[in-house]
């Protein structure tokens, strides 16, 4: 499904009525994403910061926990631990 494509959106029973057993959205993300870089470039623009809109921003510290900083700064130091 491509929302604002030439299909119609349809609900998951309607598609699996149709024959339909798998159902991706390959652009959903990037246009969300897209809509909100907007957003938030816009406000920087307007205002010169983004302190306006950081109820929209997910947590820096809530990001590098989805990112796995955490496993990765442990990984990286027990490679570079020479006494493994």
């Amino acid at each position: 499904m491509v929302e604002f494509g030439a299909t119609p959106l349809l609900s998951p029973k309607d598609l699996h009525a149709r024959g339909f057993d798998l159902i991706v959205y390959p652009v959903a993300a990037v246009l969300a994403q897209a809509h909100a870089i907007e957003k938030i470039y816009a406000t920087l623009l307007e205002q010169g910061t983004t302190e306006s809109r950081h109820d929209k921003l997910f947590p820096f510290a809530d990001f590098n926990d989805l990112m796995g900083l955490s496993e990765h700064r442990r990984a990286q130091a027990a490679e570079d631990d020479p006494g493994d």
